[in-house]
């Protein structure tokens, strides 16, 4: 565990100096877009993209510079390697997603909207949910292939979700009913519904690090 927690921290100091920059970058977007839309939650899916773009960045670095041969001198397994990489993805999710919830807070008082922070706070659990399905589905495929291969493979959840979201609102608009009684549920229950997707979240993410643990202790190139 500790070999696993020292390559997290291997990550997080090779992403530092463009962290930084990723943070300005967020709230100097954020802002402009909540006071001109006036919609609050889209900062959280926003900050969701951001994460998922900074996630890709070790993969790319350690390509770029050729770190992987590093690795081996500093007797990590790959198991260890694919583990640390997951945990570094989990915490910048999460460090996004609070960045996002601080960000959406400060839009709220700004445009005196009134929301509930419950309610802020659902929107962010979603987005946090969303940002877990699409990181899952894209480290396999860096670790299966690499950074430049595998990033061709990574666009595909976003095309996904830009097809699947006009798909889903001709449903509603045709099911109306059904999703009127799915949001009086999520509406009633948010708490519950908040942890139900933590916990789905967290599961596929668990299911995509033993897939990625499998791809990469087999690769061969």
């Amino acid at each position: 565990m500790e070999k696993v927690c020292k390559f997290a921290k291997l990550d997080l100091f090779m992403v530092k100096p463009y962290l930084k920059k990723y943070m300005l970058l967020l709230f100097a977007v954020s802002i402009p877009v909540i006071i001109t839309t006036k919609n609050i939650y889209m900062m959280s899916f926003i900050a969701m993209f951001y994460g998922v773009i900074m996630v890709s960045y070790p993969f790319a670095l350690s390509e770029k510079n050729n770190i992987e041969n590093f690795y081996g001198t500093l007797s990590l397994k790959k198991r260890n390697i694919v583990n640390g990489r997951y945990i570094f993805t989990l915490g910048t999710m999460i460090f996004f997603t609070i960045l996002s919830y601080i960000i959406m807070i400060v839009g709220n008082v700004i445009l005196r909207q009134g929301l509930e922070y419950s309610e802020l706070l659902f929107v962010l659990v979603t987005g946090f949910f969303m940002s877990l399905i699409l990181v899952s589905l894209q480290l396999p495929a860096y670790f299966k292939l690499g950074y430049t291969k595998g990033k061709i493979f990574t666009y595909v959840p976003f095309f996904v979700i830009a097809i699947g979201v006009p798909l889903l609102g001709s449903l509603m608009g045709e099911s109306t009913e059904k999703f009127k009684a799915i949001a009086a549920y999520i509406e009633n229950n948010p708490v519950m519904v908040s942890i139900f997707l933590i916990l789905c979240g967290l599961l596929i993410f668990e299911i995509s690090n033993i897939v990625s643990q499998r791809l990469y202790i087999n690769r061969t190139a």
